[in-house]
C-alpha cells in the first residue's frame, strides 16, 4: 500500500487551511453552508464571552457538586456564584 503524505507535506505542497487538509482525504469534509436563522438578530455570542481561569481543586469539586445537586451547567453555577458574590444583576 502506498504511503499517504503527512499533513505537513500536504500543507507545504497544496497550500494552507481546511481546503488543503481535506484535499488529501485525511480530514472531515466541511459541512455545506446553511443560512442562519439568526441573521439580522443579536446573537448570544455578541453579548457573552468565554472566560478561562484557574481555581483550586477544592473549589472545582464544590462547583461539580453544585452541578450534580442542582442540575445546572458549570457555566450557570459559576456565573450565578459570581453574580451573587459581586452583587451584579444579569
Amino acid at each position: 500500500m502506498p504511503r499517504r503524505p503527512q499533513l505537513s507535506e500536504r500543507l507545504a505542497t497544496e497550500g494552507k487551511g481546511r481546503e488543503a487538509f481535506n484535499a488529501g482525504g485525511g480530514g472531515v469534509a466541511s459541512p455545506p453552508a446553511v443560512k442562519k436563522e439568526t441573521e439580522g438578530k443579536e446573537r448570544w455570542e455578541d453579548t457573552h464571552q468565554r472566560v478561562t481561569f484557574y481555581c483550586s481543586v477544592a473549589l472545582r469539586e464544590a462547583i461539580e457538586e453544585e452541578m450534580r445537586r442542582s442540575g445546572r451547567s458549570k457555566s450557570q453555577v459559576i456565573a450565578d456564584a459570581v453574580r451573587e458574590g459581586l452583587g451584579v444583576q444579569g
